[in-house]
């Protein structure tokens, strides 16, 4: 057992290093502060608010109160173009000139600022203004939801498969060839992955979704389970003083429907900012399974050879009642701290009606199993999020702690009747009844502290993170064959995992040149054990995860960023959890509960040219990928799905995204990737099998400005074959359509759209193992034709200082930064 006080002991020799390396040539950081006076016609104006905004992106950097005698003052200033913005009820909106604060400002004194009465013949403007579908930065993508048509009515994973340098196969995510990816919402870590992640996308409306931004976890403050690249989904808050809230509605019809409502209420003061986003959709679709399996019951080639086909079809008709919620609360206590919670609950029960049919062959139909299956599955999650700031110092020194709580419980029971006929469609043996419960809940806490200790042009930061997993899990099987109970124990399956963590990280930037380095040190312990297996999991281990990043302005529009980090990807609990799920009589999952973890090295050059045009080289090695491998049982003829590690998975590709503008009415987004893949497993006979392919996607986002302040938008995408672990993918496309128009002053919206018109997206894949061959197709009801509307109540406008569009969003390095 590795020793803990070892362990500690080790990060602090490594934290006291760092900091005496690092800060030896740290300097007094100069700091900036504006202050002025607020007269209320000739008179102080006191307790009136007075806001700091960033002139790039309107972001309000701080607030504050005018005093007793009218005056104001903000401190600990950054570099930067800032507004100072007076905001209150029953006067003008009043704006400051622009302000530039320098590494030589120290002081900067405003002449007194006026408030006056609303004249009423001056027309307000909107602040917000649109912005482009997809901004590409170096080392982050966002996708601006709120002013795409697709924005309204659609689900977060139907977002997902249009995703730039996203791949999504099966229950897995991969970002640009590296799987070590997560999921955040807020800014926060959502905990969920394989399974869960995606029925949690799949229920989940977009319609209170802000944006979505795809950040490189580039960073040893991230878990280096997170070094693959973050996806953080961003909630709609509300920006402007009082309170005000949006309202959304809408259905769809394909071969199904589907409804949805949404509301977001926010009230924000000076001081504090409390939201609330609700949604509820329904979606009631078809799942389809085709699958066709060829067997050699002599795989080895010996003299006796007998053949066998199974075709199974199945016909999954899911019906979703998903019930999802955010609240938030930010407050600033005073200048230097501030606390803010979040809790994130989501409820989802799925009715599954399914009829499976297999026909079982040798030269001739020799049998069929008709089975029909009712399942009643119920998912929950609740997480929260508590996160207290503080600044320690004038110079920018601050101090974070932060602490994360999930509970998500999954109970799920199906009825399942199987017919067996023979080649004269006569039964020839009793029916089978069989009834699965499989009860789970995992239980997730995770505290962290940051410090971090800035100067002039370097940036300090280092941490401690401690987290802790439980899991359990239950499997109840009752069979009836004819009028025979067959007895089956009950099994239960325990899971705990500890990871204690530590990092420093160092960034250093100048007018021309950045550079950041990091080193994380993650230890871990891992124990499993069912009711049949006291001692299944046992697993420690000591990891060291470095990071490093230079990035060169070669001129004022050329930039070029140079990228390395280390990552890991650990099983997912589902996967190491080892009882078996049925599918069909010939098909099993089972988990595997002697995975090992993956690791994972990344590489990856990027250019940037004129601020939007980003072209990048990547190169990715991962020892001990996990992916789905099929072993068939030739007594049986019964085959099993589990998770394995393979050998490695090398990736090196290129990626583009160019935005055009074709016309002033039409722009075009063009996102292209291209990646060389091999893969190598070794099978339980030892046998070494290759796997590769040279493969390609392209997006394109078509965006028209059409007259009457109509405006539409195509999606499309196109990805060719591709090999993937041990199976071979055939082409992937769709295309999606949608018109949207404001409508009631700008304060409604209402959205068409058609997705997958064509009704093409589907996968499609086959392996070719010893033994078996495997050609199958996974279809979901993608298409469908879906109205929506959505109506702002409140004031959503604010007095402009002068007509101008907000530009793009100041690049973030990290996340809630």
């Amino acid at each position: 057992m590795f020793n803990i006080a070892s362990l500690m002991i080790k990060l602090v020799v490594l934290f006291l290093l760092l900091i005496f390396c690092f800060t030896w040539g740290f300097s007094q950081n100069k700091t900036a502060v504006i202050n002025g006076k607020v007269l209320n016609h000739e008179n102080p104006a006191i307790g009136f608010y007075v806001f700091l905004i960033n002139y790039r992106d309107s972001a309000i950097v701080k607030s504050t109160t005018t005093n007793n005698k009218g005056y104001f003052n903000f401190d600990n200033l950054k570099e930067g173009k800032y507004l100072i913005a007076l905001i209150n009820t029953g006067y003008q909106n009043k704006y400051s000139e622009i302000i530039t604060i320098d590494r030589d400002t120290k002081l900067v004194s405003l002449p007194d600022l006026t408030l006056k009465k609303p004249d009423k013949n001056l027309n307000e403007v909107i602040v917000s203004t649109s912005k482009p579908y997809i901004e590409r930065k170096l080392g982050k993508t966002v996708l601006n939801l709120e002013s795409n048509v697709f924005g309204l009515g659609s689900t977060g994973f139907e977002v997902f498969e249009t995703l730039p340098g996203i791949n999504i196969k099966s229950t897995e995510l991969s970002l640009n060839g590296k799987s070590n990816i997560a999921v955040f919402i807020d800014d926060k870590p959502s905990n969920l992955t394989g399974e869960n992640l995606i029925e949690y996308l799949k229920n989940l409306p977009t319609n209170n979704i802000e944006k979505i931004e795809i950040i490189d976890g580039n960073s040893a403050k991230y878990d280096a389970a997170y070094n693959g690249g973050i996806i953080n989904i961003k909630f709609k808050k509300g920006k402007n003083i009082g309170t005000n809230s949006t309202i959304s509605t809408g259905g769809g019809l394909g071969l199904n429907y589907r409804y949805n409502t949404s509301i977001n209420i926010n009230k924000r003061t000076a001081k504090s900012n409390l939201y609330l986003n609700y949604d509820f959709a329904k979606i009631k679709a078809l799942d389809q399974t085709f699958l066709n399996r060829t067997i050699n019951s002599n795989p080895l080639g010996r003299s006796a050879f007998s053949k066998t086909i199974i075709d199974v079809s199945n016909n999954d008709i899911k019906t979703r009642n998903n019930h999802s919620a955010i609240l938030g609360y930010d407050y600033q206590i005073d200048d230097k701290q501030s606390l803010s919670l979040l809790m994130n609950a989501f409820s989802n029960r799925m009715f599954s009606d399914e009829l499976n049919q297999s026909l079982i062959s040798h030269d001739e139909l020799d049998s069929t199993i008709n089975s029909t299956s009712l399942e009643n599955r119920l998912l929950t999650n609740l997480s929260g999020n508590i996160r207290y700031k503080k600044d320690l110092d004038k110079k920018g020194k601050t101090f974070t702690s932060a602490m994360d709580f999930l509970t998500f419980n999954r109970n799920s029971e199906e009825d399942l009747n199987s017919v067996y006929l023979n080649h004269n469609n006569a039964e020839y043996k009793a029916p089978l009844l069989f009834n699965n419960q499989t009860p789970s809940k995992i239980n997730i806490i995770s505290g962290n502290i940051d410090y971090a200790i800035p100067t002039k042009k370097a940036l300090l930061e280092f941490g401690f993170k401690a987290n802790t997993v439980r899991i359990s899990n239950s499997r109840m099987i009752n069979i009836q064959s004819g009028k025979t109970y067959i007895q089956n124990p009950n099994i239960n399956f325990n899971y705990q995992e500890n990871i204690i963590a530590g990092y420093s990280n160092y960034a250093y930037k100048n007018d021309k040149y950045s550079i950041s380095a990091g080193l994380r040190l993650e230890q871990t312990f891992a124990s499993g054990d069912t009711s049949v297996n006291s001692s299944l999991i046992d697993r420690n281990y000591f990891s060291l995860f470095p990071n490093l990043s230079l990035t060169k302005q070669l001129n004022k529009k050329n930039k070029l960023a140079l990228n390395y980090n280390k990552g890991i990807t650990r099983p997912r609990y589902d996967q190491i959890n080892p009882f078996s799920y049925f599918l069909d009589q010939f098909t099993y999952n089972q988990g595997n509960a002697q995975l090992r973890p993956s690791t994972i090295n990344s590489t990856k050059l990027e250019w940037e040219l004129d601020a939007k045009y980003v072209f990048d080289a990547h190169y990715n090695y991962t020892n001990n990928f996990i992916y789905t491998v099929y072993k068939q049982d030739f007594r049986n003829n019964v085959a099993i799905a589990s998770m394995q590690n393979f050998d490695y998975r090398q990736s090196i590709g290129i990626s583009l995204s160019v935005p055009i503008t074709v016309a002033k009415w039409y722009e075009l987004g063009l996102y292209a990737e291209g990646n060389k893949e091999y893969f190598k497993y070794l099978d339980a006979s030892n046998i070494s099998i290759f796997n590769s392919s040279l493969n390609a996607s392209l997006m394109l986002n078509h965006n028209f400005q059409l007259p009457k302040a109509i405006k539409a938008t195509i999606n499309m995408l196109y990805e060719t074959p591709t090999a993937y672990a041990v199976y071979s993918f055939k082409p992937l496309y769709f295309m999606n359509i949608g018109f949207s128009k404001t409508v009631f002053d700008k304060k409604g919206s209402i959205r068409l759209t058609a997705t997958d018109i064509f009704n093409t997206n589907s996968n499609r894949y086959s392996t070719n193992l010893a033994g078996i061959n495997l050609i199958a197709k996974d279809k979901t009801e993608t298409q469908s034709v879906r109205l929506n509307f959505s109506y702002k109540i409140g004031k959503q406008t604010v007095k402009a200082y002068q007509k101008r569009k907000s530009i793009v969003e100041d690049e973030k390095i990290r996340v809630g930064q």
